[in-house]
């Protein structure tokens, strides 16, 4: 009889000790996982070189996250969901960009 309590109290501390870790496992992950915000869209900026012009928007994008979250946000390469959506007036004419984004921060 104290064999068998010996047993299942060895039983139920393993139980435990699992649970402990698989929570333990997901809180780590969680917390490697990168935090994000809501979507940020940049000003509309026009340029007559489109790549100059995508700069100016991703930069203006930068700065609207920089100053609504934090510089840890301000990164366009961790942003999920990022578009550039330009156009071209008429030919010959200036190109208009406007960058969105969702801000994430580096995961921890």
């Amino acid at each position: 009889m104290a064999r068998m309590s010996f047993v299942y109290g060895l039983a139920g501390a393993a139980v435990l000790l699992t649970g402990a870790a698989i929570l333990d496992t997901a809180q780590a992950k969680r917390e490697r996982e990168p935090r994000c915000r809501n979507m940020v869209y940049g000003e509309e900026l026009s340029g007559t070189i489109r790549f100059f012009t995508e700069g100016k928007a991703r930069n203006s994008w930068t700065a609207k996250v920089r100053d609504r979250y934090s510089p840890e946000y301000a990164n366009w390469s961790l942003a999920r969901e990022r578009k550039m959506n330009c156009r071209k007036g008429k030919p010959g004419r200036s190109w208009h960009c406007k960058a969105q984004g969702i801000p994430c921060n580096r995961a921890q």
